[in-house]
């Protein structure tokens, strides 16, 4: 068992609620797991290590980070989106944190739980800096200097108390209910200097300490995969990458990511299921489905967004003057456009796949105790009364626009993933047209719940109107003649040669805005929502034309590189907005696992289609090679969100994200590519 003596007086300020022994020395901990544990993940590259591990109901990713000037550890745990961070100063610019060996589980009295592991830095001193407990919303503002940790702001930060060879920092939940514990201690010939409030660690050698971090917030229960797949797709799929996804997944939540999202995020857990769908059990989703019905507004049917939760939701409480002291309720977020339409159009296909277990599962009722049925129907009303106008007056002014005062709504929810744009392609010219054939196919059948044949003919001319009539507002032409006038300049800002990529083309190129700006013009960035189109919509002939030249065609004039298929390409953009979607931006010249794995089924979707002829199919074809090209150049990266791409003597290479925010690298949406393995 492991011991940890500490003054009884630093112990009271630590956890005034536990016990301890009369000698001052107290097992807090509990005796050694052994190291096989339900998951057991760890990824590095050159300044980046982490872990992924689950032991029973304890589970924790734990991140070291020495990209930047100070260095840091931090654990997220899946329970409240909880987390633990550490910020060293390096004064010698050389730190390099590794990982000396596998985490251990550790717990204490109280439902205290995490765990510890041993980190070795290459450097002879490291100072302690910031210490944030408490909500991963809140290290991942710090990792970015953003919110309160901006300029101008100030974040209160948990003391740090030396006792020994150990340091401890303890932070209570602003709603008083939970804890959140960070303890370091040195080891071999590593030593701890206190200078008033300043703290180093330092060594003749190298840096060595053991990092312990716990919480006692309410652990959650993970569920095994094979009750949300299928066995078939259970026995081809990679072992790994499925350890990987069940991380995410527990009876209490499903995960957007780890270790930043440790929440329900509707769109990412609405588009992963639709497109894994075929490959679940009913059961499996119903669960998404009652989830995100469990967390919509049953007073308007829109979808959350994400559920802001733990301490991130009591903050926002206090910060609202709201009563948060022992309150444990999530807050929802329901600004997005998208997800709307997204949990209506998975409902409509679930419908349609299962139409007698639906009418079952309709009549159960929500977490809340509302009835799933009454919610289906506000968020069917709420499609019918969005998507009304345009399908009477098809304008660009009656399209979906973003909710007024926010300049995000769809997936690119960066500040400037939609050019300043405010009316979405992919809403628009996806996500609705396809809801709304879904909405006149299930509303058509008498098999369903929710027969209405009257209903079902107004859906169907809704749906041909926005379907034929959306598109043309947001398309580009550029002759020719002209694209090698954008293209050279647009490399060379970029500080690369022209001479090492393909020529213009000889024909016009043709693609659609990534979004109408408030006076209908389209945002001139070329983008990879083709794949939303071709996975969720109905996609003309002609259209699928165009689209595959985005994909055959290569950067700078297309989308494709040798690596990966740009989320967005800004080379026919004036140069203000070029330098707003560079490779340093989440929503930029960057390439994204999830889109590229929504192609590969889109592709295969359209390629399955009756109507098409041979040289067009030919077409889609080619395009899902370059798909599967791409993916499997990235394979080696796991299931990491975002990729970018950099050029070094004229060869591309993909290498993870570092830019305005951090990617992850496991995400949820990031494992699609599942199913097509």
């Amino acid at each position: 068992m492991k011991q940890l003596c500490l003054n009884l007086s630093v112990v009271a300020l630590l956890i005034p609620t536990a016990a301890y022994s009369a000698n001052k020395c107290e097992a807090i901990f509990g005796p050694e797991v052994s190291s096989v544990s339900d998951v057991n993940l760890f990824g590095t590259d050159e300044k980046d290590q982490w872990f992924a591990v689950r032991q029973g109901r304890t589970a924790a990713h734990i991140n070291l980070d020495s990209s930047d000037a100070q260095p840091n550890i931090f654990f997220a745990f899946p329970e409240g989106n909880s987390g633990t961070a550490l910020w060293f100063d390096n004064p010698q610019s050389n730190a390099n944190l590794k990982f000396s060996n596998s985490p251990r589980e550790v717990s204490g009295s109280g439902n205290l739980h995490g765990f510890e592991v041993n980190v070795r830095a290459s450097t002879t001193e490291l100072v302690l800096q910031d210490v944030v407990l408490g909500t991963m919303r809140d290290i991942r503002d710090r990792e970015l200097n953003a919110g309160q940790w901006s300029p101008g702001h100030q974040m209160p930060m948990a003391d740090k108390v030396v006792q020994g060879r150990k340091i401890l920092m303890h932070q209570k939940s602003t709603n008083r209910k939970y804890d959140y514990i960070l303890e370091v201690e040195v080891l071999g010939d590593t030593s701890i200097v206190q200078n008033g409030s300043e703290v180093r660690l330092t060594s003749p050698s190298e840096v060595k300490i053991k990092v312990t971090s716990m919480t006692n917030e309410t652990q959650l229960t993970p569920i095994p995969l094979d009750r949300i797949f299928k066995p078939e797709f259970l026995a081809k799929a990679d072992p790994k990458r499925l350890e990987a996804l069940s991380f995410l997944f527990y009876e209490e939540k499903l995960m957007a990511g780890s270790p930043r999202y440790f929440s329900l995020f509707g769109r990412d857990s609405l588009i992963s299921t639709t497109l894994l769908m075929e490959h679940m059990l009913p059961e499996g989703i119903e669960k998404v489905l009652g989830a995100n019905f469990s967390a919509m507004n049953p007073r308007t049917g829109q979808a959350s967004h994400e559920t802001h939760e733990g301490e991130f939701a009591a903050k926002e409480r206090r910060q609202k003057h709201q009563k948060f002291i022992g309150i444990d309720d999530a807050i929802h977020d329901y600004k997005m456009i998208d997800d709307d339409f997204l949990l209506a159009n998975l409902m409509l296909r679930y419908i349609k796949a299962y139409p007698e277990r639906s009418k079952t599962f309709v009549e159960q009722k929500d977490a809340r105790g509302f009835e799933i049925k009454s919610l289906v129907m506000k968020n069917f009303d709420l499609v019918n009364k969005k998507t009304a106008a345009f399908a009477k007056n098809p304008v660009y002014s009656n399209l979906i626009h973003l909710t007024p005062g926010h300049s995000t709504g769809q997936w690119r929810d960066s500040e400037n993933g939609l050019g300043g744009g405010i009316y979405p392609f992919d809403v628009n010219v996806a996500f609705v047209p396809g809801t709304l054939k879904n909405m006149r196919d299930v509303l058509a059948s008498k098999q369903t719940p929710f027969y209405d044949i009257e209903k079902a003919n107004e859906y169907d001319a809704a749906f041909n109107v926005w379907n034929s009539k959306a598109l043309p507002l947001f398309m580009v032409r550029i002759e020719a003649s002209q694209a090698a006038k954008y293209a050279e300049p647009f490399l060379k800002r970029l500080g690369l040669d022209p001479a090492n990529f393909a020529a213009a083309p000889k024909e016009d190129i043709v693609f659609p805005g990534i979004s109408l700006d408030k006076n209908g013009v389209p945002v001139p960035i070329m983008h990879s929502d083709d794949s939303m189109m071709m996975s969720f919509g109905h996609p003309s002939k002609e259209y699928l034309k165009i689209a595959t030249q985005r994909l055959t065609m290569p950067f700078p004039y297309g989308l494709t590189t040798p690596v990966g298929v740009l989320v967005a390409n800004p080379v026919f953009a004036p140069v203000e907005l070029q330098m707003k979607f560079g490779a340093e931006h989440y929503h930029g010249m960057v390439s994204w696992a999830m889109v590229e794995d929504v192609y590969n089924a889109g592709l295969s979707r359209q390629l399955a289609r009756p109507d098409l002829d041979a040289n067009l199919k030919q077409d889609l074809a080619r395009s899902k090679q370059i798909i599967q090209h791409v993916l499997n150049v990235k394979s080696s990266l796991g299931g990491v969100e975002v990729v970018t791409i950099i050029y070094k003597n004229g060869k591309a290479i993909a290498q993870p994200f570092k830019g305005d925010a951090k990617s992850n690298p496991l995400q949820l949406w990031s494992y699609l590519g599942l199913g097509a393995e």
